[in-house]
This record gives structure tokens, sequence and C-alpha cells, in this order.
């Protein structure tokens, strides 16, 4: 690659044959013509024993001293001070494969790739080891799944959890609450500190996603398909046009002014509707076939729990509250 730089061997020639004094800011080090580098990761393959890795690489840059991948399991963007370091032997510009090694399979990884100079070190998208799983099995049923915000995201409503009752103050509280007049079609609809438990009772890591995490996967949704939603996670209002209209299966929805979903995300979101008044009750779920309500595990200052709604009736998605110990909602849990 042909750079444009400036000796300094060549500058003081130039200075001498002319016979003219030099000053000193015309001596300049290489170092400040030095084009920065540049990593991208161009995919990810996860080994089947899920204990190793390989990225394909593309780096570019002059004089490149470290080229490789860097990971960790609690860091979505991790560096190589607070993440694990794997360098290539190669640290030309181009197309190159590095391999990561010692990975449990019971944890989720984020990994990327990255490329240094003397102008510092430039770091490529991240990958995760989840983004290659497109299905699980939790207690008996088999999701399909969806990787945004750096989070696996069942692609279906919580289901096949047994009836029940739950105590919010119970030290063992019973996460086997649900209703739903069809779980296979709407999954459960369960209060808050039980969606809470019951994603946790799945082990692995799976939990009910807070309202920052609700952000960062409806961030995502809305940037593929052509939007920008960076203000998802204000307390109040509705936003997420474009991500509405990509999560909403098209089939099921009764008639409204709103535009028709495409699901074109995988999301599924079906309308469920809710129950109130405890949900410990077999009473019929309300809004079925206008809205899909989704818990998340945050709550307004006020007590109420924070949830996530689409309608038949508006184009976007809609933050709001509703008391968690009387309200059931659909449930989506995350890793």
């Amino acid at each position: 690659m042909k750079t444009n730089k400036l000796y300094i061997p060549g500058l003081l020639s130039i200075c001498l044959l002319l016979l003219s004094g030099c000053e000193d800011s015309d001596l300049q080090s290489d170092d400040e013509f030095l084009p920065p580098p540049y990593a991208h990761t161009e995919s990810l393959v996860i080994d089947p024993s899920m204990t190793s890795a390989t990225l394909k690489i593309r780096v570019e840059g002059v004089h490149l001293t470290s080229v490789g991948a860097v990971f960790a399991t609690d860091n979505y963007l991790p560096t190589k001070e607070t993440g694990i370091v794997f360098e290539s032997d190669n640290v030309s510009s181009g197309l190159q494969y590095v391999t990561v090694t010692g990975l449990d399979p019971a944890k989720s990884y984020y990994i990327r790739a990255f490329a240094t100079n003397d102008r510092g070190t430039h770091y490529a998208n991240v990958k995760s080891t989840l983004e290659s799983v497109t299905e699980v099995t939790l207690n008996g049923v088999t999701y399909p799944t969806i990787f945004y915000g750096g989070r696996l995201i069942l692609a279906e409503n919580l289901r096949n959890v047994p009836t029940g009752v739950f105590s919010n103050t119970s030290d063992k509280a019973l996460a086997t609450y649900c209703f739903s007049g069809d779980q296979e079609e709407y999954g459960c609809l369960m209060l808050q500190g039980a969606a809470k438990l019951a994603c946790e009772e799945l082990g692995g890591g799976w939990h009910l996603p807070t309202n920052a995490e609700w952000g960062d996967i409806l961030n995502d949704i809305e940037e593929e398909n052509g939007g920008n939603l960076r203000h998802a996670t204000e307390i109040k209002g509705r936003y997420g046009i474009k991500a509405a209209i990509a999560m909403k299966r098209p089939e099921g929805w009764l008639t409204g002014s709103a535009t028709p979903g495409t699901n074109s995300s995988g999301f599924n979101a079906v309308p469920s509707g809710y129950t109130s008044g405890g949900a410990n009750v077999a009473t019929s779920a309300q809004h079925v076939g206008q809205r899909a309500l989704y818990w998340s595990a945050s709550n307004f200052a006020n007590g109420e729990g924070m949830v996530r709604i689409l309608s038949r009736d508006w184009d976007n998605v809609q933050l709001d509250g509703n008391n968690p110990a009387n309200y059931g909602f659909a449930v989506r849990c995350v890793r």
C-alpha cells in the first residue's frame, strides 16, 4: 500500500541543498503521518463443542504491530485491557482467520477483532457466540430465537408454565403462575415478579429483560429497518415505528389504524392481550387480537412495572407502566 510519508533524512537533504535553515516545526516524525489501523469482523463460526470460535477478520493498516481478537463474558465491548486477547501471527493487511479457544459452553461471549499500530488500536464490530443459536429447548418447549441488542431473545412468548399461586413476599416464591386462554398461541400472561422468576429458573443466564435491555433490542431492530431509536429508554412515550412493524406477526391482529406488521425481525409479536384483577383467577384476557404487552424487569419510581406495548392502533412501541401485582402480561426471556 502506498503511503504519503515525509521522511526526516530527505527533508534535511533538501534543506542543506538549498543552503537554508530548517525550522524545528518542519521536522515531523513518521507517526504523525501514519494512517490509523482498521479492523472488521467478517464472520464468526462456533465449533459444535462450543469451546472454540473462529473469526474471519479483515484488517488494514501500515506498520501494524498487533492483530487478533479479544473476548469477554461480562462486557459487550471488550478491549485489550478488559478482555482476553488472542493475537495472530499475521500482522499484515488483508483477510485472515483468528481462532479463540478455552470457551465455556455454558457461557456466552462477546468477541471482536482488533488491529494496532503506533497510531493506536481500532476495534471491529462485536460478534457474540449466541448469534449462531437459532433455537433453544427449555422446560420441554423448543423456541426459535433471535439476536438483537447483544442478547439472545426467545422469539415466542414463554409458555408451558403450570398454573399456580405466586407470592411476592415469599422467600421461595413459586414462579408457576400462568393465565392464557391459548398457551400454544399466546403463551403465558404472568405477574411481573413471577415472570422474573420464571425466566431465571430456566438457568443458563436467562432473565427478564430490563428496560435498558429492551432499549438496546429495540434500537437494533429499528436501525436494521432504517429508523433511529436512540431515545428508546426514556421514561414515557411511544417510539420505534420501524421496530413495531418489524416485530408484529402479520397474522392474528384485528384490523386497526396501524400499519400491518411484517415480522421481518422474527420477533413474532402476537396480540395476546392482558389479564387484570390480581391475575390469579381464570378471568378472560382483555384486548386479545388488539395488543401485545411485554414485561420488563424495571419499575418506575412509583412502583409501577415498565411495560412495552404494541397495538393494532398505533405504529410505534409504547413504554408504559402498570401494577406488577395486579396485571398479567406476556413474557420474553433473554440471555
